[in-house]
């Protein structure tokens, strides 16, 4: 050590380093590098913990002095919100940005669903199937911004990786305007999502009329949801409910009143009652050059009937229906549709087939306990509900639905041969009993049966009868 001295210029760090490098013993050297610069971090950090008080404008050199209120040249004043990230009930995610403005909300939904099916030839045993899984992602963005996208897992029921995925957007007052893939919204709950319905399998006119497509539309709520409309643009890519594409370019809308609102009948000071919410509402679908094939299936996922490939020069859907809530707790509804072709190819010839298909369904909704009155959602309707806002079914009380349908297919496209092989027209009927509830704010369960009934000559499951049994469970918001 007194072999040389420090020079002035010589730093602290090297003559450290040169005292540990002359232990002899390896491994006490390598504890005394440690040892050293664990020395050199702290004292490198030093300066940082005795730091001058942030709170002093004048002595921090990163804080500017308080702006004098008098000065009209002072800049404007930063807020000490910095926002904030939160997990909310269900599993929603908010964003929150500075003063609470909200510029991101978001919750992702899972859903499973299993059934147990009957609908095999006679010598085949009922199975178990696991299958048509989803992820669902809803949120808004900055307020005024609504999103919804809907991924299929299992890859086999979906128009592509996206089943659903548009964008809303808030124009003025009550008017909004979405693009991208759209459901088609037709019926009384407004498109298929689960969400919006009680039921786990499409009935059986929705398979004729229901979907989604790419689409601009527009549409919105007046007189406190008195009046609803809706129009969409279609461009292309309208599918069924599992992916199977007919549809070409055209228009569809759909308008919803309740004619005894009391902001249309009574005045707004006239005493709200469950008849009052009585609505009623008429749809229509027009697609230019469609092509595709159309089919119905029943509730276990078994196609009753499938068309060949059809080239149509003009397709027209008409759909209309009611809910009656006749107490808080106790709701009846109904609605039938028509689908017709006009201009249809079959062979050297064009042939017009005016209501080839046409079913009607009516059903039976009730609250079996709590003491809260059944809500309605009618789907997608625009503008969207707030997102903190719960669902129609985002509640613990136990919900039933009973209902009845029956549709009537293909009498002259069997005729012209326009069906594929094994299919047949005919008539079909299917009685539905879910139920459904939310244990918690993270899982909602749905339990359906369902009693299928078709003509002999057009069953596909060895027999004119088949039941079904289904359980859908819903992980997230």
């Amino acid at each position: 050590m007194r072999s040389q001295a420090r020079k002035p210029g010589t730093p602290i760090a090297a003559s450290l380093l040169r005292i540990g490098i002359r232990v002899p013993s390896s491994s006490r050297r390598q504890f005394q590098l440690l040892l050293m610069q664990l020395f050199l971090v702290l004292l490198w950090m030093q300066p940082m913990a005795f730091t001058q008080d942030p709170l002093d404008p004048f002595d921090s050199p990163f804080e500017e002095s308080t702006a004098d209120p008098h000065d009209r040249d002072s800049p404007p004043l930063l807020t000490d919100d910095p926002g904030a990230i939160s997990l909310r009930h269900g599993g929603r995610i908010t964003v929150v940005g500075p003063d609470d403005v909200p510029h991101l909300e978001m919750v992702g939904t899972l859903r499973l669903d299993s059934r147990i099916i009957s609908e095999q030839s006679e010598d085949q045993e009922p199975s178990f199937h696991v299958g048509d899984s989803e992820l669902r992602i809803d949120g808004s963005a900055l307020e005024d911004n609504h999103y919804r996208f809907r991924f299929d897992l299992d890859g086999q029921d979906s128009a592509g990786l996206c089943s659903e995925a548009w964008i809303d957007r808030k124009i003025r007052n009550r008017l909004h305007m979405s693009f991208g893939r759209i459901p088609t919204g037709s019926g009384l709950a407004a498109g298929l999502p689960l969400e919006d319905r009680l039921t786990i399998s499409e009935g059986l006119i929705d398979w004729l009329s229901e979907g989604s497509s790419w689409a601009i539309r527009t549409g919105g709520r007046w007189l406190d949801g008195a009046i609803v409309t809706d129009l969409q643009g279609r461009i292309g890519g309208a599918a069924d409910p599992s992916g199977e594409f007919y549809g070409g370019r055209g228009l569809s809308g759909r308008l919803s009143i309740q004619p005894f609102s009391k902001l249309i009948f009574g005045g707004p000071d006239s005493v709200e009652t469950p008849t009052r919410r009585f609505s009623m509402f008429i749809s229509g679908r027009w697609d230019h050059d469609a092509s595709g094939r159309i089919q119905v299936r029943s509730a276990g996922e078994t196609t009753l009937i499938r068309t060949q490939r059809l080239h149509v020069r003009s397709s027209r859907w008409v759909r209309a229906g009611w809910r009656w809530p006749l107490l808080d707790w106790l709701h009846v509804e109904n609605e039938w549709m028509q689908l017709g072709f006009h201009g249809i190819d079959s062979g050297l010839t064009s042939t017009d087939m005016p209501g080839e298909f046409s079913g009607w369904q009516v059903g039976v909704r009730a609250l079996l306990s709590g003491q809260q009155a059944l809500v309605t959602r009618a789907g997608p309707d625009l503008p969207p509900a707030f997102f903190d806002e719960p669902g129609a079914f985002d509640r613990s009380e136990l919900e039933v639905l009973l209902r009845y349908e029956r549709v009537h297919m293909g009498d002259q496209l069997h005729v012209g041969g326009l069906l594929e092989a094994g299919s047949v027209a005919g008539s079909a009927q299917v009685v539905k009993l879910a139920l459904g509830a939310r244990t918690n704010s993270w899982l909602r369960w749905i339990l359906e049966g369902a009693w299928t009934s078709t003509d002999e000559a057009m069953s596909s499951f060895g027999d004119d009868q088949a039941t079904s049994l289904r359980l859908m469970l819903e992980i997230g918001g």
